[in-house]
């Protein structure tokens, strides 16, 4: 995130065919002061909000049964592909 240093890690892991469960953990510098951590929390919680809201949108737009075979979002999940692959090459490792 934006700022002093700081990291925020968020693992999800599917639980069932419709929900997962997660966490957030935070770490910050000692530059990053207590207002200012409490500005990035609000911030932080605001864009998770509206994160939250797009995926379950999404959810049950699949649940629908108008996604064939899982593509949600089509080329660009194409491109992250492209770029994992890349990572990978680069790295010496086979896909």
């Amino acid at each position: 995130l934006p700022g002093h240093p700081n990291l925020s890690l968020g693992p999800l892991w599917p639980t069932g065919p419709d929900r997962c469960a997660g966490y957030l953990d935070y770490w910050f510098g000692e530059s990053a002061d207590e207002r200012w951590i409490e500005e990035l929390f609000v911030l932080d919680n605001q864009i998770g909000a509206e994160d939250t809201a797009l995926v379950e949108a999404a959810q049950r737009g699949s649940a629908g049964g108008g996604i064939e075979h899982g593509w949600v979002l089509g080329g660009p999940e194409n491109l992250i592909a492209h770029f994992q692959d890349y990572v990978r090459a680069q790295l010496g490792e086979t896909a």
